[in-house]
């Protein structure tokens, strides 16, 4: 299980925003503590995965590849 802080370095991210993930429930994980504390932050490595598959961003197979046009040539212009 990871913590909050090593998941954030995984991914590059912040620890804020892994808490932000937990807490609007779009990162599945345990919050182990005693009672009447926050406690701590766990989350699974599989959890983890199937959180960053689920937000995969797949390249449009229908478009092809944006044609860039020619550069275009810009003509001096005198400032008097």
């Amino acid at each position: 299980m990871f913590t909050v802080n090593q998941v954030a370095a995984r991914l590059g991210v912040s620890p804020g925003l892994v808490y932000g993930w937990c807490e609007e429930h779009l990162l599945p994980h345990y919050r182990v503590g005693c009672n009447g504390k926050r406690g701590h932050i766990r989350i699974t490595e599989a959890d983890l995965e199937a959180f960053l598959r689920a937000r995969r961003v797949e390249p449009d197979q229908q478009d092809p590849a944006p044609q860039l046009s020619p550069p275009v040539k810009l003509k001096h212009l005198k400032i008097n």
